[in-house]
């Protein structure tokens, strides 16, 4: 019955081999290529330990011979050679393996065909350790070296990625993965030796450190761990030494020097009442002092999160809080260098929603070497991590999470320039606002879980004075930039005072210029109609009717022109006071009345009876109303008509003329109340004037703290009016 001990121990390390898979599949799947392959090692773990079960039963029974005899050394040479692979791919090599394959098939295939040649030509008998079965020497060579050239490769590919490691947690991983190999050594080893069964439970101790390496992400540090338990051994071999010193010299203090006789129970109380007093602080010293020997330096959070939020609470400039956020934090953790950055939230320069971030300072290395930028994009993966998810992230997450590798070469660039070791976001309310980018230690080691931790509480302690650092710096550029608009504004206005005095001067020059021809020209034109009028044929008395009426529309355009320059040069002064709606409305009647009965249009008014005054500068409201009707006259075919109507609305006093002219295109309308505006159709050329009405009565309807309108269709007609405020000048 003992016999068959070894092959059950065997088929339960196999079934613990298929549990390991069947955890590793489930919690992982299968779309990584190294994942795939620590399954297929494992399950090839399995079968192999069946198969070595049922060898060792068999082998019991009868002598093996033939192709079974090396079935053990083949099994141990199959592992190997995919152990072989799944480190490549644990150790993410880029290089093809196709080869290695090859090499490792052809290997296992030749030494079958090995065997069954000498299994007939040159059978030949030994015996190696505690195996009893038939041996061919070639074959089992052959089988030795391959297993050594594939865990030597093994060995050689881990060390040679050992030193170019990009930071500790990478180191780490590789620690893990030589402890592995170091057990599978062994376990192989003792399988040559003979010690199968031992050498099986030692490689299901190697595979699972295996499976602890590729499955888990962030590994618990093995040199932290190493330095713990040899803390841990000094320390209580420190103590045991104490206790004993203690009971020695206390045991001899109550027999050589107090009494001879003594009461053994009453010297064990008083020996445990001086260690207590005594030795337990000492040995909490010792304490301290072998850990801080062996661990290193190390920091009381609670005290460093209370300086670390007194010392920032009252900063609000960027740069000094910078300095004592980088400064504190390095002097506490040890870091090489780190960098604050701001996150504005922005768009890159193909229009794509991105954050911004800005370098306020760096601590620990040169300008030079520092990139003060970058850009991320805001649905990207490393922006979805640190601002959406508000998570630390590492180089080590960087190159090892399956989710970051796909991220833009541009972001890979820029944060590997960094050579950061940790990016923590600071974030306010909802909004990411800032990143901390850490070096590595000083000390080399890796940021451990309790140091992720304090830097998350850091980066909440941050963000209200780095909101508010922002907001005041935001403030202060804001307050330099209006500063820069009121200089420019000022000197805008200077340049436009100068444009309108310039433009006043020069319409009063050539008005001055004009008047004093055409009035000789209308002189002349009034004695031929006294005393030459008879001596005219009809023809001519129609041209010299024609002529007349063009100069009285010229002297109209500089009477125009004096108004304009004259309300531009006064700056809408205005001369205020109450006057009567219906005053105003007279007067611009009487202007307009002869040139409507000209063209036979009818004028029609809509006077509301007991209109209050209003305050306003009299001879401007009638020179506004007056170009109103004076345009809907000008653009009103014979015999229309045209109503002039004044009513009170939200306390405003509105003023319209509305004819039944030809209309104005909806898109001229904007335009016509600028200076100089006409609407440019060839048919109305040399009707239209000089585009000042409509303008004069904006300026007076802005003078008075008013406003203008118009309503128009072509073809049916057109609306023009204004609006003052009841009470005048507001």
């Amino acid at each position: 019955m003992t016999r068959f001990i070894p092959s059950l121990v065997l088929v339960a390390i196999s079934l613990l081999y298929l549990l390991i898979a069947g955890a590793v599949a489930v919690r992982r799947g299968f779309r990584d290529h190294t994942i795939r392959l620590l399954l297929l090692f494992v399950t090839v773990a399995a079968g192999s330990e069946l198969l070595y079960a049922l060898w060792q039963l068999l082998s019991a029974l009868v002598l093996l011979e033939g192709l079974l005899a090396l079935l053990p050394i083949q099994l141990v040479l199959l592992l190997a050679f995919l152990y072989f692979h799944l480190s490549r791919a644990f150790l993410r090599l880029q290089q093809t393996d196709q080869d290695w394959w090859r090499l490792g098939i052809a290997l296992m295939v030749g030494v079958l065909l090995l065997q069954g040649v000498l299994l007939v030509v040159i059978p030949s008998d030994f015996r190696l350790g505690r195996w009893d079965v038939q041996y061919r020497h070639p074959a089992l060579s052959i089988l030795i070296i391959g297993w050594m050239v594939f865990i030597g490769g093994v060995a050689l590919l881990t060390l040679r990625s050992y030193r170019p490691a990009p930071g500790p947690w990478h180191r780490n991983r590789l620690k893990y993965w030589l402890l592995g190999l170091c057990l599978l050594v062994v376990a192989d080893g003792l399988f040559f030796a003979g010690h199968g069964l031992v050498g099986s439970t030692v490689r299901l101790a190697a595979v699972l450190i295996m499976v602890y390496a590729v499955v888990v992400h962030h590994l618990l540090d093995m040199s932290q761990m190493m330095r713990y338990i040899l803390s841990y051994l000094i320390i209580t071999f420190l103590t045991l030494i104490f206790y004993l010193l203690g009971f020695i010299s206390m045991q001899y203090v109550f027999q050589e020097i107090l009494v001879l006789n003594y009461d053994p129970l009453v010297s064990t109380l008083v020996t445990a009442l001086v260690l207590a007093v005594l030795f337990n602080p000492l040995l909490n010293l010792v304490q301290r002092g072998v850990d801080r020997l062996i661990l290193g330096r190390s920091y009381d959070p609670n005290l460093l999160i209370r300086e670390y939020s007194a010392s920032i609470s009252n900063i609000l400039s960027l740069n000094r809080l910078a300095v004592v956020i980088l400064r504190m934090i390095r002097r506490a953790m040890g870091i090489q260098h780190g960098t604050l950055f701001l996150v504005h939230p922005q768009k890159d320069s193909d229009g794509q929603d991105c954050y911004h971030l800005q370098a306020v300072k760096h601590h620990g290395r040169k300008q030079s070497n520092l990139n003060p930028q970058g850009d991320l994009q805001t649905n990207g993966l490393v922006a979805t991590y640190l601002g959406q998810e508000r998570r630390l992230l590492t180089q080590y997450d960087l190159d090892m999470l399956p989710r970051f590798a796909q991220i833009l070469p541009a972001e890979r660039s820029w944060l590997d320039g960094l050579e950061m070791e940790v990016c923590v976001p600071i974030h306010a309310k909802d909004e990411w606002i800032g990143l901390l980018a850490l070096g590595p230690k000083t000390s080399r080691r890796p940021y451990f879980d309790s140091d992720l931790t304090l830097l998350s509480t850091l980066a909440d302690q941050t963000a209200v004075a780095l909101q508010n650092a922002r907001l005041v710096q935001d403030l202060v550029k804001l307050n330099k930039d209006l500063k820069q608009a009121y200089q420019a504004l000022d000197q805008v206005n200077s340049q436009l005072k100068e444009l309108d005095n310039l433009k006043s001067a020069f319409i009063g020059m050539i008005t001055h210029e004009l008047r004093s021809p055409l009035i000789n020209i209308d002189f002349s034109m009034q004695l031929i109609e006294r005393q030459g009028l008879s001596h005219l044929v009809p023809d001519q008395r129609e041209q010299l009717a024609q002529l007349k009426s063009n100069i009285q529309s010229a002297k109209q355009m500089i009477d125009n022109l004096v108004n304009f320059a004259t309300f531009l040069s006064k700056r809408g002064e205005l001369d205020l006071t109450q006057v009567k709606v219906a005053a105003i409305v007279e007067g611009a009647l009487f202007i307009n009345k002869p040139a409507a009965d000209k063209k036979q249009i009818a004028l029609h008014l809509d006077l509301p009876p007991h209109l209050p005054p209003v305050s306003g500068d009299p001879e401007r409201l009638i020179d506004a109303l007056h170009h109103l009707m004076h345009n809907a006259i000008k653009f009103t075919p014979q015999g229309g008509q045209i109503w002039i109507r004044c009513r009170i609305q939200d306390d405003a006093l509105r003023f319209e003329v509305q004819d039944t002219g030809i209309g104005i295109p909806a898109d001229k309308l904007p335009t016509l109340w600028e200076e100089f505006a006409q609407m440019s159709d060839p048919v109305l050329r040399g009707v239209e004037g000089l585009g000042l009405g409509l303008s004069l009565v904006q300026y007076v309807a802005h003078a008075h703290h008013g406003e203008v309108f118009a309503h128009s269709e072509v073809g049916v007609g057109s609306t023009f009016g204004f609006q003052i405020p009841l009470n005048g000048q507001e």
